[in-house]
């Protein structure tokens, strides 16, 4: 009976053996996952969403259960291993840790991609570079965007035509954003900024509202999770990183996901699963 259980599912395998642990870890995570953007959202301009805490809350079910089976330690113990204790020389405990916590984020956000493509159908946007002066009418169209667009990423976003240098058309061929990068401190043209001419940006801030100096930057996720969030209410499965992100932008997918939570979610599972 153990041996068939490491096989099925964590909550099949707490019913069938009584061991409700992973059953437990599993919710904790999931919890985590999405009390991260729930409390993010109740202090903040940001709006919570069903659609955006069902992909949040289903990656983060999915990736615990998955790696709560023999294979999903099979991964742990590589990253573990491999990456961690042999490449980077931590001790092996650490290294245990640490594994664990990695490998949840990078499937995770698999997961994420996954849900996000289902619930929107898969819709792109699609992306092309753009130069001011070189089509009139485009230039026209680009300047409506801007005229009326309302989502936006933090910061950086391009105010004139002369800053726009990506445009976005949806499924039909309809120009309905704009995007312009800008540097991160010393780390180069980083930031993705984008407008969407009819998307309402779900976030303008993640400062707490009404406690001075106090900010939840980084918990959730960052301006990248922010944005994407966005283009998913708006029924584009499209994130920041397909049109025109950096290295940057996959660094905070990996760690939080497309749509944020995954670091959380980490935390709450890594002390089980890396057991």
């Amino acid at each position: 009976m153990e041996d068939y259980g490491n096989f099925i599912s964590p909550l099949g395998r707490a019913i069938v053996t009584g061991d409700w642990k992973s059953f437990g870890m599993i919710a904790a995570a999931t919890v985590a996952a999405v009390a991260s953007y729930g409390i993010l959202a109740a202090f903040t301009p940001m709006v919570m969403t069903a659609n955006t805490a069902s992909v949040i809350a289903l990656s983060a079910a999915s990736t615990s259960a998955s790696l709560d089976t023999k294979p999903g330690g099979y991964l742990i113990n590589q990253v573990s291993t491999q990456i961690c204790d042999d490449m980077l020389g931590m001790r092996p405990d650490t290294a245990r840790i640490w594994g664990s916590v990695l490998t949840y984020m990078a499937v995770n956000a698999g997961f994420q991609s996954f849900y996000g493509n289902m619930l929107t159908g898969g819709e792109k946007l699609a992306s092309k570079g753009y130069e001011f002066g070189k089509d009139k009418a485009l230039d026209v169209e680009v300047q409506k965007v801007l005229d009326t667009g309302k989502g936006f990423n933090y910061g950086g976003v391009p105010k004139t035509t002369e800053q726009v240098s990506r445009v976005l058309f949806n499924k039909g061929g309809d120009l309905v954003g704009v995007a312009s990068k800008s540097s991160i401190l010393m780390l180069g043209s980083q930031h993705t900024g984008i407008v969407m001419g009819s998307i309402p940006s779900l976030s303008e801030s993640v400062r707490l509202v009404g406690v001075p100096g106090v900010n939840l930057y980084g918990l959730w996720g960052i301006s990248h999770q922010a944005v994407n969030v966005s283009l998913l209410e708006a029924g584009y499965a499209s994130t920041v990183m397909s049109v025109g992100g950096g290295w940057t932008t996959i660094l905070s997918t990996v760690v939080y996901g497309p749509y944020g939570g995954g670091a959380a979610a980490a935390a709450a599972a890594s002390q089980e699963l890396s057991q």
